[in-house]
């Protein structure tokens, strides 16, 4: 089951891990897009140079659509093996989120989302027969670059934290997970 120290008196209710993503979402539809673009732009590149070098113009095609493929490849390849690494944990005083690597830590991460703390947690159903409990956000660092010709406090490299107001979150929780409704009865229960 789960290799995690338990509290002195905690019970686990539940361990499981969610389903890989779709093969194909919104990051997949964007690499497709990305794809068609670069297959076009070596189209058009390979008529120029095709009279200077002498290929024919379907290798250009050819190898920006080799180059988009392994793209999507990898691109589905480390979505399921990041999937495959997280772990849900449920014990009837917290939720646990083991294996994530999420961009800002937070205290949560290293000793669960208390039960008691969880302010309303949601079932959310997919269309694949899986289900999301989602109990927490996370605050998502974004960074942006800063303007030629500004000073810069960052030691150079040009980035710079976002003004206030400007921070965005992400949920948390239990993605993907079969039997999700009975996982959220047992969390609702012992809250």
């Amino acid at each position: 089951m789960a290799d995690i120290d338990l509290q002195d008196g905690e019970r686990l209710l539940w361990s499981g891990r969610g389903r890989p993503p779709p093969m194909i979402g919104p990051e997949l539809v964007a690499v497709g897009v990305f794809t068609a673009i670069m297959a076009l732009v070596a189209t058009g590149l390979g008529r120029a140079l095709a009279r200077d070098l002498g290929t024919p113009v379907w290798t250009w095609t050819l190898g920006a659509l080799v180059v988009g493929g392994l793209i999507a490849v990898l691109l589905v390849g480390l979505l399921r093996w990041r999937a495959g690494r997280i772990r849900y944990v449920l014990t009837d005083r917290r939720a646990l989120v083991l294996g994530a690597s999420p961009g800002v830590r937070l205290p949560q991460d290293d000793t669960g989302w208390p039960l008691d703390e969880m302010t309303e947690p949601r079932l959310v159903s997919h269309a694949d027969g899986s289900g999301s409990i989602l109990f927490g956000r996370r605050p998502v660092a974004r960074v942006r670059r800063a303007r030629a010709g500004r000073s810069r406090s960052d030691g150079g490299r040009g980035l710079r934290p976002t003004g206030a107001g400007k921070h965005r979150s992400t949920d948390v929780g239990f993605e993907r997970i079969d039997g999700a409704a009975e996982v959220f009865a047992l969390l609702e229960a012992h809250r």
